[in-house]
C-alpha cells in the first residue's frame, strides 16, 4: 500500500510516498540489507539509539585475536568510524575463549555485553563495558571487563541473557550445572552499575532455582514494578518440552503470586516446543513464543499471551495462543511491540535448509495476522548463501532492524542487518494530549471517521504502570474531547485510542502537576442530588453516561451552579459531560 501526499505551492508540486509498512528500506545498505564482513563472526543484539544510529553487537574473529564484538552503524547502515576503532571495539579478555550472547545501554548511554568467557574447560560469566563512544571503560570491573563463577569451582556455567533494572544494576541469566547429569538449575546473578558482584541480592549475588526437570533458560525480562521474568522451557530433553516462565521479586525470592507458586508452564498437547524469548506489553500482558513442532516435525512459529499474573490470556488468539504454520520451517526469535500495540515477530524461515531467510511478521493486538504489513503479514529476506536472524530493534522513526548472522559461499560468516519500513508516522497518530489550560485535565483532536471505539483515559504516579480512570466513547463526528483529572493530585496522563477492532495506539504522556479543577463536584459519591460548581455563564447542556457509553440522564444549566438529580440511576461509577460553546468536558462521579 503507498500513500501519496500532494502539496501545490506557487506553481511547485511535491510528492512524499511512504513506501509499505513491512517491505525493504532501500535507503538502507544495498537496496535493504548490510553485510559488515571485516571480522569474521555474527550478530547477537541489536540496539537503536535516539539519534538514529543503532549498535549493533556480537562475537568477532581478525587476524586471531576474538573477542566480543561491538560495532555502531549510521541510520542508513553505514558505519560510524567515529566509534571504537574505525567504528568497531574488540574486547579480548585474553587467556581464553569469549562468546557475547546479548547488550543492553545502561541509562548513561554505556553498554554492557554480556556472554561467556572460558580461560580452561570451566565457563565464567564474562562482563564488559564500553563508553558511549565505544573505548572500554576503565571504570567497570578491571579495565573494563569482569569475570565472575560461583558455586563450585567444577561448575558449569551457561549464560542466555542480560537485563538492566532501573537503577543501572545488571542482571545476567541462565543455567548452571554441577555435572553433565545435574539439567535442571537456573540462575540470576545480579552485578552493580560499576561491575561489582551486589551480595544483597540471592546468596552473594546470585540465586538459583532447582526444577524437577530438565530445563533452558533463553530470556529476562524486568517488569515496571521490578519483579524479575525468566522465560525457557521446561522437559527440552523430553521431546514434549513447554513454556516455561518463573517470576521473582526484586530480592531474588520467587513471587509465590505468580502461576502456580511462582512457576507457568505451557505445553502443547503432544507437540515439542521451544521458547526462544519474551516481552511485556505496556498492560502488564507477557508475550512468549519461539515454535512448536507438528506430527511432521515441521517448525510452526507459536506465540502464547499471558496475563500479568502468569495464567493464559485467553482474550488473545484461540485460547492464548496463536500457531502460524507456514511453507516452510520458521521460528521467532525476538519480539517487538509498536505503540499501538502491534506484535512483531523477527526470527527464520526455512530453517532446516541452507538458504535460510530472515523472516518478520506482524500480528494485532488480538494475534490476528496484519495482511497490511509485507506480503500478506510476512515478509523474508535472503541474504548471501543463508542468514540467521538473533535479534530485532525498533527506531525512533517506526523502522525495523533485525541483526543476525549470515554464510557465504564461502563459508566465511559475518554480521548482517535488514532494515524494513515501519506505518506512515502519521498514520496512527490518533491522538495527542495537550494540556487543558485554565483546568487540571488534558485535551485532545477527536478526528471525524477514525474508527476509534472508545479513550481510555490513564494515569501513573511513576509513569510507568498506568491504570485506566475513564472512558471516553468517540463521537466520530470530530472535534475536541478533554478529560478533567478527578482530583489535583500530581499525576501522569496519557490517552489510549482504541479502534473497534480493538487495536490500540498510544498518546504521548502529560504531566499535571496540582491545580485546583475550575468544575467541582460534590458530593462525590452521592447519592441523590449531584452539585456541579463552576459552570461557565450561559446555557451548559450536561449528559450522564454509564461506563459503557450509554446515556442515563441529560439535563440544561444556565447558572454557574447546578443540581442535578441522579436518585434513579444504579450504583456504579458515571461520567458527567459537560458541553460548553467551545468543548466538552469530564468528570467522574461514583453513585452510592
Amino acid at each position: 500500500m503507498r500513500t501519496f501526499l500532494l502539496i501545490a505551492f506557487a506553481n511547485l508540486t511535491f510528492f512524499i510516498c511512504y513506501s509499505q509498512a513491512g517491505t525493504l528500506n532501500e535507503n538502507f545498505g544495498n537496496k535493504g540489507t548490510m553485510v559488515d564482513n571485516l571480522y569474521i563472526g555474527g550478530c547477537k543484539s541489536v540496539i537503536s539509539l535516539k539519534d538514529g544510529r543503532f549498535i549493533g553487537a556480537g562475537n568477532g574473529f581478525l587476524n586471531n585475536v576474538g573477542g566480543f564484538l561491538i560495532a555502531r552503524y549510521f541510520e542508513n547502515g553505514v558505519v560510524d568510524s567515529s566509534f571504537g576503532l574505525k567504528g568497531k571495539t574488540l574486547v579480548d579478555f585474553r587467556l581464553g575463549t569469549e562468546s557475547l550472547v546479548s547488550a543492553e545501554l545502561q541509562s548513561n548511554g554505556k553498554i554492557v555485553a554480556a556472554g561467556s568467557y572460558s580461560p580452561t574447560s570451566i565457563t565464567q560469566i564474562g562482563l564488559a563495558r564500553l563508553q558511549v563512544d565505544g573505548t572500554i571503560d576503565s571504570s567497570f570491573g578491571i579495565n573494563g571487563m569482569v569475570t565472575f563463577h560461583f558455586g563450585l569451582a567444577s561448575n558449569k556455567i551457561f549464560i542466555r541473557d542480560v537485563a538492566i533494572q532501573a537503577d543501572d544494576k545488571i542482571l545476567l541469566t541462565g543455567m548452571s550445572r554441577k555435572n553433565d547429569n545435574d539439567i535442571s538449575t537456573s540462575f540470576i546473578t545480579r552485578f552493580l552499575k560499576d561491575g561489582a558482584v551486589d551480595e544483597s541480592f540471592g546468596d552473594k549475588g546470585t540465586i538459583q532455582t532447582i526444577f524437577d526437570d530438565e530445563i533452558e533458560i533463553k530470556a529476562i525480562a524486568i517488569q515496571d514494578d521490578e519483579k524479575i521474568l525468566l522465560g525457557g522451557n521446561s522437559g527440552y530433553l523430553s521431546g514434549l518440552s513447554q513454556f516455561l516462565m518463573i517470576r521473582y521479586l526484586q530480592n531474588g525470592e520467587i513471587d509465590k503470586s505468580f502461576g502456580i507458586e511462582g512457576i507457568t508452564k505451557k505445553g502443547f498437547d503432544k507437540m515439542d516446543s521451544r521458547m526462544n524469548d519474551l516481552i511485556i506489553d505496556k498492560t502488564g500482558k507477557i508475550l512468549t513464543g519461539g515454535f512448536t513442532l507438528n506430527n511432521e516435525a515441521k517448525e510452526n512459529i507459536t506465540i502464547v499471551r499471558f496475563t500479568n499474573n502468569g495464567f493464559i490470556d485467553n482474550t488473545f488468539g484461540e485460547n492464548g495462543i496463536v500457531v502460524t504454520n507456514l511453507e516452510n520451517q520458521s521460528a521467532i526469535s525476538s519480539f517487538l511491540i509498536q505503540n499501538d500495540g502491534k506484535i512483531i515477530g523477527a526470527g527464520n524461515y526455512d530453517l532446516t535448509s541452507d538458504s535460510s531467510k530472515f523472516l518478520i511478521v506482524r500480528y494485532n493486538d488480538s494475534g490476528i495476522i496484519d495482511s497490511a504489513f509485507g506480503e500478506n503479514g510476512f515478509t523474508y529476506t535472503a541474504i548471501e548463501k543463508s542468514a540467521s536472524c538473533f535479534d530485532a530493534t525498533l527506531q525512533a522513526n517506526g523502522k525495523i532492524i533485525l541483526g543476525g548472522g549470515i554464510l557465504t559461499i564461502l563459508n566465511e560468516t559475518y554480521f548482517a542487518f535488514a532494515n524494513y519500513n515501519g506505518d506512515d508516522p502519521e498514520k496512527n497518530k490518533y491522538v495527542r494530549i495537550k494540556h487543558w489550560l485554565h483546568h487540571h485535565g488534558i485535551t485532545w483532536e477527536d478526528k471525524p471517521n477514525n474508527l476509534i471505539n472508545y479513550y481510555s483515559i490513564q494515569s501513573s504516579t511513576n509513569g510507568k504502570a498506568f491504570t485506566e480512570v475513564a472512558r471516553i466513547y468517540s463521537n466520530h463526528n470530530g472535534g475536541i474531547q478533554t478529560y478533567s483529572a478527578a482530583n489535583n493530585a500530581t499525576a501522569n496522563y496519557r490517552v489510549a485510542a482504541v479502534s473497534n477492532t480493538g487495536n490500540i495506539t498510544y498518546s504521548n504522556t502529560l504531566s499535571l502537576v496540582n491545580t485546583t479543577p475550575t468544575i467541582q463536584l460534590y458530593p462525590n459519591p452521592a447519592k441523590n442530588n449531584l452539585q456541579i460548581q463552576g459552570l461557565p455563564a450561559g446555557t451548559t447542556k450536561l449528559r450522564v453516561t454509564d461506563i459503557t457509553g450509554n446515556t442515563r440522564i441529560i439535563a440544561s444549566a444556565n447558572s454557574t451552579v447546578y443540581s442535578i438529580n441522579i436518585a434513579q440511576l444504579t450504583s456504579g461509577n458515571y461520567l458527567l459531560n459537560i458541553k460548553t460553546a467551545n468543548e466538552v468536558i469530564t468528570k467522574q462521579f461514583i453513585k452510592e
